[in-house]
């Protein structure tokens, strides 16, 4: 018996995924930055397909039967597949260009409840725009303002101690707008002051060589280092 079928008819019956499938993966994604602090992050290749991490959540996604068992999963530490999303760092201390694997609700996540919540978007546009990695200046920003809750903070959105110099450090902050301008002025500086071969206090990409010409504190880097691990659970 001959069978014909007909080009136009759709022999799978396939049109790409429902809404809820995109809506319920949203929601894995947030389970795995928010409850097991594991960094996500869509890199599309050259052809257009899934970049390697966002396959591998895919992959995890597919396979996963519901919602509630991947909140039950094992901490990273104890699950070999988290570890390999979570490996090669968040941050590389040794080059503050290097993007953070991190996404902005992640770290609004991270900052809930603090004077900073909501403030991940604003991080990681100047992490795009200026190439200054997003947790180097979110633990600048806590170092500098604690949370946002210090005096130039509240009183001129100043999360940085920017231009507050040490013999008149409240006169002296440059008063912003809004914490988002903070944000972006302080990243734009650090940009093309302290990270370019040619920038007016370049003494190269690390905190810690930053921070020999930013700061008057021995202590300055293995602070803001800290500060960004007990951020991120390290």
């Amino acid at each position: 018996m001959d069978i014909k079928i007909k080009n136009s008819i759709n022999i799978n019956g396939f049109s790409g995924p429902s809404q809820n499938y995109y809506e319920t993966k949203e929601r894995f994604k947030a389970i795995l930055e928010t409850k097991l602090n594991i960094p996500t992050v869509e890199v599309p290749s050259s052809s257009g397909d899934l970049g390697a991490n966002d396959f591998m959540i895919d992959l995890l996604f597919q396979q996963s039967r519901s919602l509630g068992e991947i909140s039950n999963y094992a901490a990273p530490i104890n699950n070999p597949y988290a570890n390999k999303l979570a490996e090669n760092g968040l941050i590389a201390s040794s080059n503050v260009r290097e993007k953070s694997k991190v996404s902005a609700s992640y770290i609004d996540s991270k900052l809930q409840g603090t004077a900073l919540e909501g403030l991940g978007s604003a991080f990681k546009k100047a992490e795009e725009e200026h190439g200054v990695n997003a947790l180097f200046l979110i633990g600048l920003a806590i170092h500098e303002s604690n949370y946002g809750t210090s005096r130039i903070a509240k009183d001129k959105n100043n999360l940085f101690g920017f231009q507050a110099y040490d013999n008149s450090p409240y006169s002296s902050a440059k008063g912003f707008k809004s914490f988002d301008e903070s944000i972006d002025t302080v990243a734009k500086y650090l940009s093309e002051n302290y990270l370019q071969p040619d920038g007016k206090y370049f003494n190269g990409y690390s905190i810690s060589s930053i921070g020999k010409k930013y700061a008057t504190d021995p202590n300055w880097a293995n602070g803001i280092e800290n500060r960004i691990k007990k951020l991120i659970g390290m």
